[in-house]
């Protein structure tokens, strides 16, 4: 499971209640995008209206129209347990696909932004030979903007990929990210699995880790809760710590 836990103490007090903690992914500026899929639901993605119009809480497949499709999995992710796999379904030329919306978000207008993820070839051999767009919107009901890449790294391994994007200049309300996947030649029908699907303001992508915490300490455990307790530090990196529960 992947939470991060803001902190304004020195101390935190982690319950550990079963499914109480089995919610988003507090990772990134942006916690309610749930990039980590932990709080999404296992099976294929519902559809909304169209291509620029999120949910509130739940990854979407955006539109009726178009080919593709994405699942959320439930094991074989690359931290915690779930994941998505986006698919390309055409075996041809694709000038309409899919895209797959995040749970909405405070997106502001004008500004640059870094979507960061982690992503491997599904059958672990080869990336999709396919046109890759990842992008945002600062408001619903508008298109988002992307930016075409090409998955970088070993397909048969999670590996950090990026791109940078500029928000519309448009006013923000219930902005959203996304990404599409399609086919720019023949016979490329391919998935590919996402996770830790990150979005923070920046120009390139942030590759420094945060000051660890010192003194870590757990005290007073029970069947339902546990304490935890850490010194913080100057840099937490916007100011929060991943604290991971495994069951």
């Amino acid at each position: 499971m992947k939470n991060i836990v803001k902190i304004s103490t020195l101390a935190v007090v982690l319950c550990c209640i079963s499914h109480l903690l089995s919610a988003q992914q507090y990772i990134g500026i942006f916690s309610s995008m749930d990039g980590g899929y932990e709080g999404q639901t296992v099976g294929a993605l519902s559809s909304t209206a169209n291509s620029s119009t999120p949910s509130l809480t739940t990854w979407v497949r955006g539109g009726a129209s178009g080919s593709g499709n994405a699942t959320i999995n439930a094991s074989g992710a690359r931290s915690g347990n779930q994941f998505v796999t986006v698919v390309n379904t055409k075996n041809t030329v694709n000038t309409s696909p899919r895209t797959y919306l995040s749970p909405i978000a405070d997106i502001q207008t004008s500004t640059s932004y870094v979507i960061q993820f982690f992503c491997k070839a599904n059958d672990g051999i080869n990336f999709p030979n396919t046109t890759l767009q990842a992008g945002l919107s600062p408001a619903t009901g508008t298109a988002g903007l992307f930016t075409t890449f090409v998955p970088t790294g070993n397909p048969a391994v999670y590996t950090k990929n990026y791109v940078v994007v500029n928000s519309a200049a448009i006013a923000n309300a219930n902005g959203f990210s996304a990404i599409k996947i399609s086919s720019n030649t023949a016979n490329t029908a391919k998935s590919l699995d996402i996770d830790d699907w990150v979005v923070y303001p920046g120009t390139t992508v942030d590759e420094s880790a945060p000051l660890a915490p010192a003194s870590a300490a757990t005290d007073n455990p029970s069947g339902t809760t546990m304490e935890l307790n850490w010194e913080a530090v100057a840099d937490v990196d916007g100011g929060g710590y991943v604290v991971v529960r495994y069951t």
